[in-house]
């Protein structure tokens, strides 16, 4: 065997590995319903949902109307002026 060549037979094994991993990886259910889990706070997160939390309530979802800044806050999230 010549240093730096690899066999042909161990590329073979290799890709069938590689195809292997990616199968096995690739094929997690994620859930597709859209009601409530029956243990809500145990299910853990839930796809295409986004939790957000602030200190207080927004007056206002205006930026033009409102000084306080939880409203800048959501209004960045919401309509993604970043």
């Amino acid at each position: 065997m010549v240093r730096g060549v690899i066999r042909p037979e161990a590329r073979i094994v290799a890709a069938c590995m590689l195809a292997g991993v990616i199968a096995c990886t690739g094929c997690t259910k994620v859930t597709t319903g859209t009601g409530p889990a029956p243990h809500a706070a145990a299910a853990g997160p839930i796809p295409g949902v986004l939790r957000y939390a602030e200190v207080s309530e927004p007056d206002s979802l205006s930026t033009l109307l409102s000084t306080q800044i939880v409203t800048a806050d959501l209004s960045y999230l919401m309509f993604s002026y970043f």
